[in-house]
């Protein structure tokens, strides 16, 4: 009686896990029937060290996203199994699978990849004026990718950001335009004050001395600006003849005003070539963006040409 009890307990606490595996046997069924991809079909992917159920979730992610080539009809999916010498397919499948195993939920990976291919990569790209504001890198027609950041010296997460986009520019200086904007947003009280100080410093050629002291700062005020000023050796009297000048204040509110018509939602806001940046701002996305962005410009993709 005893051993048939204990029987009966464990089919009862061993059927949902039994159900659990039949499901995903018959998902990754369906998924070999749709042409989705699985690891042995696709080697050049680094799909390993993810278990069954992030390996499941991605596969579904494949299955409904669009290949980033702007002619093909097929999901990344069946482009990745179907034709290998896709390459952007390839590089943004494996920016998936990179966040899968960097412990981004699944959810998140799928929004962002979306994004990242239909609200980016393949959206038309828009003129931003960059006409006199400070760049670091190149600007003639050597320049791969042009980089554009929106960004609010108050912000926690432009301040965190900051030596990624650092080492990507240090790297590929050769390659990249980078340039940055403002986005003063209202809730923080000392951030228009701290993109006016900014400009100021760049009457003196000395724009990017101080953006590094004000990302810095632990507490923003007017006597951490005024520190600044100092440190990176401003004539002082210069400075607030500067701060008072109302075309750099103009010149603050205008790329304010533009942040708004591009419908920003907040900072750090990132565009690539006009386009949107939905990958994670760091450093390994910036590799990928640049990937991507030199295959735009060859044309190297299996399917026609994409648009410059």
């Amino acid at each position: 009686m005893q051993q048939k009890t204990i029987k009966i307990l464990f089919f009862y606490f061993s059927l949902p896990f039994l159900l659990n595996c039949h499901n995903l046997q018959k998902d990754i069924t369906k998924y070999q029937q749709e042409n989705i991809i699985l690891n042995n079909n696709f080697p050049d992917l680094e799909i390993y060290n993810l278990n069954t159920i992030k390996t499941d979730r991605l596969y579904r992610i494949f299955n409904k996203i669009n290949c980033p080539c702007n002619t093909c009809p097929k999901s990344l999916g069946k482009c990745l199994q179907e034709d290998n010498t896709c390459y952007l397919a390839s590089i943004i499948a494996q920016s998936a699978i990179d966040q899968m195993k960097n412990g981004f939920k699944s959810s998140f990976v799928e929004q962002r990849l979306y994004d990242e291919i239909t609200n980016g990569f393949l959206k038309e790209s828009q003129q931003i004026n960059i006409k006199n504001y400070s760049t670091q890198g190149i600007t003639n027609q050597n320049t791969i990718i042009n980089i554009v950041e929106f960004a609010d010296f108050e912000c926690g997460y432009c301040q965190f950001i900051l030596n990624d986009i650092k080492n990507f520019i240090k790297k590929h200086k050769k390659e990249i335009t980078f340039t940055f904007k403002h986005f003063p947003l209202k809730q923080h009280i000392m951030s228009q004050k701290a993109a006016i100080a900014a400009e100021a410093a760049a009457e003196q050629d000395k724009f990017w001395e101080m953006h590094d002291c004000l990302f810095d700062a632990q507490i923003l005020n007017s006597n951490f600006i005024l520190s600044c000023a100092k440190k990176i050796d401003l004539n002082v009297n210069k400075f607030f003849d500067s701060l008072k000048d109302q075309k750099i204040t103009n010149k603050v509110n205008n790329s304010f005003k533009e942040a708004l018509i591009l419908k920003l939602k907040g900072t750090p806001s990132i565009f690539i070539n006009g386009r949107p940046m939905a990958l994670p701002y760091d450093e390994q996305s910036f590799e990928i963006r640049l990937k991507m962005e030199k295959i735009r410009k060859t044309s190297k993709c299996c399917h026609k040409t994409i648009d410059s």
